[in-house]
């Protein structure tokens, strides 16, 4: 466990005095976190400019990292923003152009 999620711990124990209501939240805040810096298909989408399917394809294509829960996809926001960056680029820019 790394001394961050240790260190919130103990302040969670120390407030509530029972560990097992300290666990769940700090459970609780580690998911609120996830759920900040990821979003789904539809949201990453929305955010470059494109469909839907073309977001699965540029997952599909290992363009885009993403992480499977189930069967919901989820993107890290600095994955896309990075995706973005690049795709600014002139070459990439028209390359992206003409594969779609």
């Amino acid at each position: 466990m790394s001394p961050e999620v240790v260190k919130l711990f103990n302040e969670y124990v120390t407030l509530t005095g029972d560990k097992a209501a300290a666990a769940n939240l700090v459970l609780a805040d580690a998911m609120l976190k996830g759920q900040e810096t990821t979003v789904d298909i539809r949201e990453a989408a929305r955010r470059l400019g494109i469909s839907k399917d073309k977001m699965y394809e540029l997952c599909k294509q290992q363009r885009i990292p993403f992480s499977k829960l189930s069967k919901a996809i989820r993107i890290r926001v600095a994955d896309l923003d990075e995706y973005r960056e690049r795709a600014s680029r002139p070459a990439v820019r028209d390359h992206l152009r003409l594969s779609s």
